[in-house]
């Protein structure tokens, strides 16, 4: 049995690669699932936690009365995104209260 030696800059090249085609590749693939999870969440108090949030692709769909807080290791993959604050190579992203 091998094991595989997960780093920082592993993962950093991973997100590198799928960032600019992710969206493209597994948008219509999991459309389903991403508009159910935010319904649901709106449903039970709007407020939300996205870890991991990768490209940020679920984002546009939380309606104004959901609050909610995302966050990153790799800036690439969200750097598109509106309110993005930068630390230590990590992004948090947030709705306006």
């Amino acid at each position: 049995m091998s094991t595989t030696n997960i780093t920082s800059l592993g993962i950093e090249k991973v997100y590198a690669r799928w960032a600019p085609i992710y969206d493209l590749v597994f948008g219509a693939i999991f459309e389903r699932g991403r508009r159910a999870v935010v319904e649901a969440s709106e449903r039970l108090g709007g407020r939300v936690l996205e870890v991991g949030v990768g490209t940020g692709i679920s984002l546009p769909y939380y309606s104004d009365r959901c609050r909610w807080s995302a966050s990153i290791f790799q800036s690439r993959c969200c750097e598109r995104r509106a309110g993005a604050s930068s630390k230590e190579g990590c992004k948090t992203l947030s709705s306006s209260p």
